[in-house]
């Protein structure tokens, strides 16, 4: 795809993101043409793809961050470490191809083996600021069959009640959809709830998904949620820690919002407080339900 101005055309960047990162071109408009993606590492200069997009009329300038943006790389340039930019793409490494995007800064925390997201908000805020979502896809990410979120998480700081992983208006837990969040008044206590047409006597909560903080060192940590079973199941660290069996037929968790990463799901929601921490995405966070519920080490 490529967008003109008269005669010139910038087609879009690749998603920028540091170490061990899929570098993907976007042909923004073009007619034919393809620029393979390519594989960055950390630390480790390497040229970008030649432009192998083409439209009649127009000429390559370079690589820009949007489609209408400056050129910040030109065609072949070596390049060290591309930084992450706002909007910047994670990658969905299960293969299918349901990757997530950063809202506000992008960051990232170099691991053992590959990267981490960094979600987080300055101390003091009441909502998340630098947080990712995954796509809202129709009968694969949307809640509205079976569905599993795994992930490794190391938190480095919360305030009470903040949201981690959520799909819902997060003002009241009896809202439609489901969250995954630090306990009021214990944070670092993991918890988890869900409702139905925001109504008090339609919400459940999952208490203790943690029975100690999991400030300060990784964990694993799983949300199942089962509809022919009527179950929500969470699991720390490969053992199951909460369970409810309220999850029938009378709780459609589909609401039109997407599933967040460190902040709650419906952005309207200013009174979350905030939480810091390097989360590993999910490999096959909210497709079907997942038969095993292993992540590797990060």
């Amino acid at each position: 795809m490529l967008t003109a101005s008269r005669r010139q055309a910038r087609p879009q960047a690749p998603s920028r993101r540091r170490a061990r990162s899929t570098a993907a071109y976007n042909g923004n408009e073009a007619e034919s043409g393809t620029t393979v993606a390519q594989n960055l590492a950390a630390g480790q200069s390497a040229a970008l793809r030649r432009n192998g997009f083409t439209r009649a009329g127009h000429k390559f300038m370079g690589w820009a961050t949007s489609a209408s943006g400056a050129v910040v790389d030109t065609d072949g340039q070596t390049v060290t470490d591309l930084s992450a930019a706002p909007g910047a793409t994670i990658e969905d490494s299960s293969g299918n191809g349901n990757s997530g995007t950063f809202s506000g800064t992008a960051s990232y925390a170099t691991l053992v083996s590959g990267n981490g997201a960094y979600v987080n908000s300055p101390n003091g805020s009441n909502k998340g600021v630098n947080f990712f979502k995954l796509p809202l896809i129709e009968g694969q990410t949307d809640a509205s069959s079976s569905f599993s979120s795994v992930f490794w998480l190391n938190e480095a700081a919360t305030s009470s009640g903040s949201p981690l992983v959520s799909n819902q208006d997060f003002a009241h837990c009896y809202n439609k959809g489901t969250t995954l969040y630090n306990t009021s008044g214990s944070p670092g206590i993991l918890c988890a709830c869900f409702g139905q047409n925001g109504a008090s006597t339609a919400q459940n909560y999952l208490a203790n998904v943690s029975t100690s903080s999991v400030i300060g060192a990784w964990h694993q940590v799983a949300v199942v949620a089962d509809r022919t079973a009527g179950t929500m199941t969470t699991f720390v660290d490969g053992q199951q820690t909460a369970r409810s069996t309220s999850l029938g037929s009378a709780f459609n968790l589909k609401n039109g919002f997407p599933f967040t990463v460190g902040a709650e799901g419906s952005g309207t929601d200013t009174l979350d407080g905030f939480v810091n921490a390097t989360i590993v995405p999910p490999r096959r966070a909210l497709t079907a339900l997942a038969r095993r519920r292993n992540l590797p080490r990060p």
